[in-house]
């Protein structure tokens, strides 16, 4: 049971479905976060047939959301209806790093993992090492799932290049990501006020360092354009791909590494200016 932007349903080639046979469970609305009333609504009907779900698996951020974040007191809530009708909770954390700050007020990391009973978590995001991810869980589960690494053909022959890679770049990241997310916000706030009529965000308040930029209106070819233009003046690159919308906009996701916070705001939100100027 998951929301129907999960990564699982939308970049994992349905892996779950041709390697594992299992069914997924759509939740929730897709433009917004998954909320406990979403999930409980849809375990009482499976209580009501006698079944249940292997788990209920909660992107924390939601990625295709803007990095959106679950209210604290929904994940205190998930957890509760998880419980009540016993059923394991896994987090999906590939981005929990990134959000952990905007929880800070309510819980601390430990606190976050706590409230699941299995937790995925990326290195190569935003802690920039080569690869590698974390599964936790107590004793019991973590051993069940050992030789699926194997039988799923993620068993290289050695690991250690990619361990090296994830410790130094804990050491060296791990403390950054609110001082990136409170740049990321002043940004959007800046930037949005200046050029309205160009770009949006969702969310429309960062909830980590990691924002969906949506820009109205023009081609792909002219904002590449506007792009290159600004990138020639300042130095500075506005987005690397664009994605197309729907509704027709294109956006891109921006996000803010650990070497950001050596540019100057000022850099950023003059490559702005040159990019919506070239743009009209």
């Amino acid at each position: 049971m998951t929301h129907p932007t999960s990564h699982l349903l939308l970049h994992e080639e349905d892996a779950f479905r041709a390697l594992l046979g299992m069914t997924a469970l759509r939740v929730g609305a897709s433009a917004r976060p998954l909320v406990a009333a979403d999930v409980e609504v849809e375990l009482r009907k499976l209580r009501a047939v006698g079944q249940a779900p292997a788990c209920v698996l909660v992107e924390v951020p939601f990625r295709e959301l803007g990095c959106a974040a679950s209210p604290w007191e929904e994940l205190v809530a998930l957890r509760r209806v998880a419980d009540e009708y016993d059923v394991p909770l896994h987090m999906d954390g590939a981005r929990l790093l990134e959000v952990a700050p905007y929880y800070a007020p309510h819980a601390t990391l430990q606190d976050i993992c706590a409230l699941f009973d299995s937790v995925y978590i990326s290195f190569y995001k935003g802690l920039g090492a080569m690869t590698g991810a974390m599964l936790l869980g107590d004793a019991g589960f973590v051993g069940a799932a050992v030789p699926w690494r194997r039988r799923l053909g993620a068993n290289p022959y050695t690991s250690l290049p990619y361990a090296l890679s994830c410790r130094a770049a804990w050491r060296a990241h791990a403390g950054s990501f609110e001082a990136r997310w409170h740049k990321l916000r002043r940004l959007a706030a800046e930037i949005g006020a200046r050029h309205a009529d160009v770009v949006r965000f969702e969310p429309s308040e960062p909830t980590c360092a990691q924002v969906i930029c949506r820009l109205k209106g023009a081609s792909v070819e002219a904002l590449e354009r506007a792009r290159d233009a600004a990138e020639a003046a300042t130095g500075a690159r506005v987005f690397r791909r664009l994605r197309r919308a729907d509704d027709g906009d294109s956006f891109f996701e921006w996000t803010l590494g650990p070497t950001h916070l050596e540019v100057e705001d000022a850099v950023f939100l003059e490559a702005w200016e040159v990019f919506t100027r070239e743009i009209g």
